[in-house]
């Protein structure tokens, strides 16, 4: 009877959990599709990609943004600058490599542009779903 006990509790000790890993990544959602806009900053969100306008700048995201469940966004992309400085060019998809992160709440993505290389903040900028960008000229 001990013996049959002991083999019982062995393979229960050995057998997968049903519970996910905690290594596994959180599910990520995207973004809702349209346009989400503020101070300075306007995306366009599509399943294939994500347009993003500055004031002094325009990049692109493959792809919509990625929402994790506790509303944070961290995505990569390119930016190019106005001005015809550093990795200034005509096409959205050129230019230097971004990082875009922050969090939503509700329908308010807070966003931060990063250059990547060099580290370079371009600004947070605080987006509202189906709001239009308020875009500035560039100096």
């Amino acid at each position: 009877m001990r013996i049959e006990a002991v083999c019982c509790v062995l393979a229960l000790a050995g057998a997968p959990s049903d519970s996910k890993s905690a290594a596994s990544p959180a599910p990520r959602q995207p973004l809702a599709p349209g346009a989400w806009g503020g101070a300075h900053a306007q995306l366009q969100v599509t399943a294939q990609e994500t347009r993003v306008e500055l004031d002094c700048a325009h990049g692109l995201i493959p792809g919509p943004i990625e929402v994790d469940k506790t509303g944070r966004v961290d995505s990569s992309g390119s930016l190019v600058r106005a001005g015809g400085g550093p990795g200034a060019d005509t096409d959205a998809g050129a230019g230097e490599p971004a990082r875009f992160r922050g969090k939503l709440v509700g329908k308010t993505l807070t966003m931060t542009v990063t250059l990547v290389g060099p580290a370079q903040d371009i600004g947070t900028f605080r987006l509202t779903q189906g709001r239009t960008g308020r875009l500035g000229k560039c100096p």
